[in-house]
């Protein structure tokens, strides 16, 4: 990862910087992850979920240089529980639209009792009615998600712009 970051660090806008480090290093975690799955499956299992760990890690500490290293505790505290909550929705929204174009359905649960049995109970399906992409449930499932995300992102926060700019008077 260093030699990409390296080769890359002049090209990389800084307001950018953090997020592209750590889409690089999570790109040969994630690399070294599979490796050792297909090639050392004893090692694969005894690490377990630490490789994968290091992405997460690699994430925190990213934000916490980005903005708990530059402001005060209180607003630090807010912006760790917004972090973790937008975090959580943007791993479901990843997760679901892998779900759904990789298995052709979803099924919502409820976490209830039961006869007095916690559990998730199933209380409804979307299906979709065409074939499953089955790559949608692999590794590069999730980089062609996150990459369709980011694409849908940057054109609505482009289209916010230019009618901002046309609000102002400005001619496009």
């Amino acid at each position: 990862s260093n030699i990409f970051v390296s080769l890359l660090r002049k090209q990389i806008p800084a307001g950018v910087r953090i997020p592209i480090f750590i889409l690089i290093i999570c790109t040969f975690v994630t690399m070294a992850d599979m490796l050792l799955e297909a090639f050392l499956p004893p090692m694969y299992e005894a690490l377990g979920i630490f490789v994968p760990l290091i992405v997460v890690n690699c994430i925190v500490i990213g934000r916490a240089e980005a903005y708990a290293n530059r402001n005060p505790v209180l607003p630090s505290i807010a912006d760790g529980i917004g972090i973790s909550i937008g975090f959580a929705v943007a791993l479901m929204l990843i997760g679901s639209i892998r779900e759904l174009l990789g298995t052709g359905k979803i099924q919502f649960v409820m976490l209830m009792a039961k006869g007095g049995v916690p559990g998730f109970y199933p209380i409804g399906e979307l299906s979709l009615p065409v074939e499953p992409a089955i790559v949608m449930i692999t590794p590069p499932g999730a980089f062609l998600t996150i990459a369709a995300l980011m694409l849908l992102f940057k054109i609505t926060g482009d289209r916010k712009r230019v009618r901002q700019l046309r609000k102002e008077g400005h001619e496009i």
